[in-house]
């Protein structure tokens, strides 16, 4: 094979590797909703009492913030149309605090955020909870039953101070099949674009410079036989 057939093929090879990558990273990046993935989550939903005729389930469940700065557990299933109660409380000797995003995949609530920023935007987007601090080693915080929408994804988080932004967050999923895709991202689509967008650029300037390197040089021109 040619080199300059070889640099296309390897060009195409590296722009498909790069973008599997970058679909891989868009559906399992820690501030993704990955629907499937549920590490405990149904341990710690307790239905209270079944759908009825005319009203939701009413459904328990249980989160823990840990002394890791994460919560157990990061992920929750409850049915369709429930009316939940959390039961909050904290293992270990850190203070946090609980906030439960009211927009389903929200797009707009980033790690990227700084405290103050993500202090802001619930004050312009009240979440569906908030219980401002949690006993330490102490007995767990139980809201009043919350009537949560039909189905959605919804992200729960720390507001202490940098513990959202070191990953405590994590998601409510209701009424939505396991087996369904999602699209909410903690982080921007914005910052996974500009870095596929520079790695794919990077591999167009490697491909270009091998091709150049490889490209055969021009034959020399015949000499003029010198007279005789």
């Amino acid at each position: 094979m040619r080199p300059g057939r070889l640099s296309v093929v390897a060009l195409t090879f590296a722009a498909l590797t790069v973008l599997s990558l970058f679909t891989v990273l868009a559906s399992a990046h820690p501030g993704d909703v990955a629907l499937g993935i549920n590490p405990g989550g149904s341990s710690a939903v307790h239905v209270l009492r079944a759908a009825t005729p005319t009203s939701g389930p009413l459904v328990e469940v249980f989160v823990n913030g840990t002394g890791k700065i994460t919560w157990d557990p990061t992920s929750l299933d409850v049915p369709s149309g429930a009316s939940v109660i959390f039961v909050v409380g904290i293992v270990g000797q850190i203070p946090h605090n609980f906030t439960l995003d009211a927009i389903s995949n929200d797009t707009n609530l980033s790690i990227t955020m700084t405290p103050s920023q993500v202090d802001t935007y619930f004050q312009q987007h009240p979440p569906l909870v908030r219980i401002p601090a949690l006993n330490v080693s102490g007995a767990p915080y139980k809201t009043a039953p919350v009537q949560m929408p039909a189905h959605g994804v919804f992200e729960y988080i720390c507001q202490v101070p940098e513990h959202f932004q070191s990953g405590m967050f994590g998601h409510l999923y209701v009424g939505v099949a396991e087996q369904a895709a999602a699209t909410g991202f903690s982080l921007n689509l914005m910052e996974d674009a500009t870095l596929f967008i520079t790695t794919l650029a990077l591999i167009v300037v490697m491909a270009v410079f091998l091709t150049r390197k490889h490209k055969p040089a021009k034959p020399l021109a015949p000499e003029d036989d010198e007279e005789a």
